[in-house]
């Protein structure tokens, strides 16, 4: 940024000035210690950041004020009323009218910032201050690197660290998780596949041999049979209990052998000659009647005998007919029997089959069920092994690139090859700059490592310098080397920072950096001066008169009072 114009209203201890700066070349602004020769530095701050570097208002109680700043980049002016109201106004150009309106001012200021970038750059980028001198010299190993950290922008790798070291915890802890998930997972498919071999190692069950299948329809019959054989059984044995002689010719033979022997009797009771009831005498006449009388019951005795025998004859016949076909029926009752009892045990032993067979099937289909399901387990368990190892390998690779960013962002990685460069770059810049303000063998040599008495290393900056001090290095040397050292540095730095962020080099402030030089410091100084506003305006301010004559200014000015005299 190069800044043209500065005015200043009760800004500080100026009443009201104005500074105007060429494009290119030195200005010397020169005055007592505390005549408002820095109130100019502190006025760029304020226009277009709204602070100043020695972080305190700029404004004077119960007054209106204002600052504004004309630069190639845009003009700024605030302002504030004497009640301390702020305002602030800005825009491309000089001209006010042409400036951008804003409804507030907090939009006014977030417009304006994203314009101006960070105030720091530009400070140290662009002024140089007495304070700021042996900032970096006198600074820490580890307080040098994180400044020049900060001025190579490195800083902003930060943010990008610290963000992918905290994912990379976070993921960590989701690797450790995804881990445990995989091992469960592998646990449960390796017993699901340890089931499965020892479920086909168990010995299958054989089948049960087929009996000889039963026809109901035989037992039936047979049983049919049998109940017809029985009938068939009671009906012989009536018949045969129905086959006897018949009893009135047993009663016929009966009566005539009783008649027979009755008149027998007679007869002999006749033959004695004699009644055989009263004793008397009988006639030839009655002897002869009882013998004819036996004569027809004996022949008729004959007759009713033999119709008998053959009556007896012809039962018996019957009867042992009826007892053959009776044994027969028996016999085949009893073959009928064995033939029911046989198929009865033939069905007992199909049904004892059927049942075990049904439950030999239930058994098979439980076992092919159970085989299924470990074989279904198994799948499970592949998917969820397969997928558990997906997603760790996935969070793995996160972590990688996880790791990589750190490693990259980190203090060994692009960052570690950036400020190594950046080292060679501002050793040789202030080396080229020592050469021209020093006139003495003084050399710089920084480190991007400090090495320890143990006889490693530390990761920080290392200041070394040869030719100063006696060759005790920077504390050990004069006043007038350390001067030249930190402006040597100063001027590297704020190259090497301007490169950094692509900025052009702009006005440059010079505030009382080099007024404890020797006579040859300061001619020296001035030749680098003049070399370094060959392309920029270059505001030196010092209160060394002797300084001030030696530099080849385009513009002198002085301030006393708070006024540009």
């Amino acid at each position: 940024m190069n800044v043209t114009e500065i005015s200043l209203q009760n800004f500080l201890s100026h009443g009201s000035s104005t500074l105007k700066l060429p494009k290119r070349g030195v200005v010397v602004i020169t005055g007592p210690n505390g005549a408002g020769k820095s109130s100019f530095v502190e006025a760029v701050a304020f226009a277009m950041w709204g602070k100043t570097l020695r972080g305190t208002t700029p404004w004077r109680d119960g007054f209106a004020g204002s600052v504004s700043v004309v630069s190639d980049l845009l003009s700024v002016a605030r302002e504030v009323s004497a009640k301390g109201s702020a305002k602030l106004a800005w825009g491309v150009t000089d001209d006010r009218a042409s400036w951008i309106g804003f409804d507030t001012q907090k939009k006014a200021a977030d417009s304006l910032a994203d314009q101006v970038g960070d105030i720091d750059l530009w400070r140290r980028t662009h002024v140089f201050s007495s304070q700021d001198a042996a900032h970096f010299t006198l600074a820490t190993d580890g307080e040098r690197k994180r400044l020049l950290e900060t001025l190579l922008g490195l800083d902003r790798f930060d943010l990008a660290f610290n963000k992918a070291s905290e994912d990379r915890k976070q993921v960590k802890t989701r690797v450790d998780a995804a881990q445990i998930e995989v091992a469960k997972a592998k646990q449960r498919f390796d017993f699901a596949r340890e089931s499965l071999r020892t479920f086909d190692l168990e010995l299958v069950e054989s089948e049960p041999t087929q009996p000889a299948a039963v026809d109901a329809a035989d037992i039936q019959a047979a049983h049919s049979r049998l109940r017809v054989l029985e009938v068939e059984q009671q009906d012989l044995y009536t018949q045969l209990m129905s086959k006897s002689v018949p009893d009135d010719l047993l009663r016929e033979v009966s009566k005539l052998e009783a008649e027979l022997a009755a008149v027998k009797k007679e007869q002999a009771f006749v033959s004695a000659g004699n009644c055989p009831t009263c004793s008397r005498p009988l006639d030839v006449a009655h002897s002869a009647d009882l013998s004819s009388k036996v004569e027809w019951l004996e022949m008729v005795g004959r007759d009713a005998r033999a119709l008998l025998h053959q009556k007896r004859r012809e039962v018996d016949e019957e009867r042992m007919v009826l007892d053959l076909t009776i044994r027969n029926n028996v016999a085949e009752q009893r073959a009928v029997n064995a033939t029911i009892h046989r198929l009865n045990q033939q069905k007992e032993q199909f049904d004892a089959w059927k049942a075990a067979h049904n439950s030999w099937a239930q058994r098979q289909s439980a076992r092919v069920s159970k085989r299924s399901a470990i074989l279904k387990s198994i799948s499970v368990a592949e998917d969820l092994f397969g997928n558990a190892e997906d997603a760790l390998a996935a969070v793995q690779a996160e972590l990688a690139v996880l790791n990589a960013v750190v490693a990259v962002f980190g203090l060994k990685g692009v960052r570690a090859h950036v400020l190594g460069k950046a080292l060679g770059g501002i050793e040789q810049i202030a080396n080229a700059w020592l050469q021209r303000i020093a006139r003495t063998p003084l050399r710089l040599e920084l480190k991007p490592y400090k090495d320890l008495k143990s006889g490693g290393t530390q990761d920080a900056i290392s200041l070394e310098v040869t030719g100063a001090g006696g060759g005790y290095g920077y504390r050990a040397s004069s006043g007038g080397e350390r001067r030249r050292i930190d402006a040597a540095l100063l001027l590297a730095l704020a190259e090497v920072a301007a490169a950094a962020y692509g900025k052009h080099p702009g006005t440059v402030f010079v505030d009382e950096v080099f007024d404890a030089l020797d006579a040859d410091g300061i001619e020296a100084v001035a030749e680098a001066l003049a070399e370094l506003a060959f392309d920029r305006c270059v505001v030196v301010i010092t209160h060394d008169e002797l300084l001030a004559r030696k530099i080849p200014a385009v513009q002198r000015v002085r301030v006393e009072a708070g006024t540009v005299v």
